[in-house]
């Protein structure tokens, strides 16, 4: 069963980075589709504005098999541009990570800071990899995040493109994703994302037993200017730590000129 927890931690790995209770409601009285405007793009542009703008976020991830629970897991997170910071507790082990948007920074099973960690060299799954992936969508009513009136955008994912979004649609050499779907609320007054759903279906395979697993994300967004990072030493280190480029080959010195005796002037 290794494995297979190997497995489950890779696909929370994956999902975790994506980020008051909602009541859907019906759609806002004389309002047409064709009024409100593309549902797509409303839904890339609620992610801009929320990329932009510090914020804090929770996320509630839940995987079942056959219909039954399996297991779920809670992360918590902090955004300041560039920067993420997220913490969890995935299957009894406390993690943190830390991402600029394309390098993350974990602590390993030592308990020492190091490159990597999140989703391949990319460090996440970042939730504008999830607006791009989407091919198609509509507006689906309207719903209260806390306080917050929202709009309803419910979407339709290019499976190709998700699967780059996820990793090339493999997690932890043991599963692959097959299906998925977004569910988007943005703010009727401000336009930004403040929450956002993420079902998929994943073929995985448990200690040589195939089986479809059903997973669930939801993500929630708070913003505030008040929002702060304390970014430890040693990642702050390792961002600015410069990647290697590889070994170029130096040209030869020039032999020195012989004179008539055969030695060099």
């Amino acid at each position: 069963m290794k494995s297979g927890n190997r497995f489950i931690m890779a696909v929370l790995s994956t999902v975790l980075w994506i980020p008051v209770r909602a009541e859907d409601s019906p759609k806002e009285e004389g309002k047409t589709d064709e009024q409100l405007g593309d549902a797509k793009e409303a839904a890339a542009a609620g992610v801009a504005k929320a990329q932009d703008r510090s914020h804090t976020f929770t996320g509630m991830i839940d995987v079942e098999v056959g219909g039954s629970p399996m297991m779920n897991s809670e992360m918590t997170g902090t955004h300041v541009k560039p920067y993420t910071r997220i913490a969890m507790d995935m299957m009894g082990r406390s993690m943190e990570i830390w991402s600029d948007g394309t390098t993350s920074v974990s602590k390993n099973q030592e308990g020492q800071w190091q490159k990597g960690g999140g989703r391949g060299r990319g460090g996440s799954m970042k939730m504008e990899d999830i607006a791009k992936a989407i091919k198609s969508a509509k507006w689906d009513g309207e719903a209260k995040v806390g306080s917050h009136e929202c709009r309803v955008i419910r979407a339709k994912a290019d499976d190709e493109a998700m699967k780059k979004a996820l990793g090339g649609g493999r997690m932890g050499g043991a599963g692959e994703m097959k299906k998925s779907s977004v569910k988007m609320y943005v703010d009727k007054k401000d336009g930004r994302l403040r929450r956002m759903k993420l079902s998929m279906t994943v073929e995985a395979n448990m200690g040589g037993n195939p089986m479809e697993l059903d997973i669930s994300a939801d993500y929630r967004y708070k913003f505030s200017s008040s929002v702060k990072l304390e970014m430890p030493d040693e990642v702050k280190a390792l961002f600015e730590e410069k990647e290697e480029a590889p070994d170029e080959k130096k040209p030869e010195d020039p032999k020195p000129e012989e004179n008539k005796d055969g030695e060099g002037k």
